[in-house]
């Protein structure tokens, strides 16, 4: 599941925010709404399909929904024109067996700055201590007397908060900085 998240959130999140500069903040929170709305979405669906049909086929189904929306969103997800030039330019050095394979990545000055290397364990740490409880939050409503039903419910009401809250934190960044809004919501989100 990390693995797969990580291959659909990553590209749909850098692709998307190459087209904005002014108000890309909102763009990416808008972006990353669509996880909440999925959570929304997903859960009383889910919930539903566990009591009719059982897991394999709920997991099938859930497997088959997923698999056509990802393709589908992938044949929509495009660069900026200004980054598909450069990509461009990339390749053109490349020969054509190289490109097949060739992942843009970034420069390791970049990736063995102490910033980059710092931001990126503490986004690993923030994500970790944040989806981390949405997994089990249906199960330890169960274990607190609520029914499954109570529990699905109970984690598509958190999603679609989180939805609301990642498009809010958006234009606040956009208005404050996003390194602020970070700091100030990681600060909050500890306490």
């Amino acid at each position: 599941v990390g693995i797969g998240s990580c291959l659909s959130l990553v590209p749909s999140m850098t692709s998307a925010i190459t087209w904005f500069d002014k108000h890309r903040a909102f763009a990416v929170g808008v972006v990353s709404a669509g996880t909440g709305v999925g959570g929304l979405v997903f859960t009383p669906l889910t919930s539903i399909w566990l009591r009719s049909l059982g897991y394999p086929d709920a997991l099938r189904i859930t497997g088959a929904i997923s698999a056509f929306l990802l393709c589908a969103s992938g044949l929509v997800l495009h660069w900026s024109p200004e980054m598909q030039a450069r990509l461009r330019a990339d390749r053109k050095q490349l020969s054509w067996v190289q490109a097949l394979y060739k992942i843009p990545m970034p420069a390791m000055t970049t990736a063995k700055a102490a910033k980059f290397i710092t931001h990126a364990l503490g986004a690993g740490f923030q994500s970790a201590a944040y989806y981390t409880p949405g997994i089990f939050f249906a199960s330890f409503a169960k274990t607190i007397g609520y029914s499954a039903a109570d529990g699905a419910n109970l984690t598509a009401a958190a999603n679609a908060c989180n939805a609301i809250g990642k498009i809010g934190i958006g234009i606040v960044a956009d208005r404050v900085g996003r390194l602020n809004s970070f700091a100030a919501v990681s600060l909050v989100t500890a306490a």
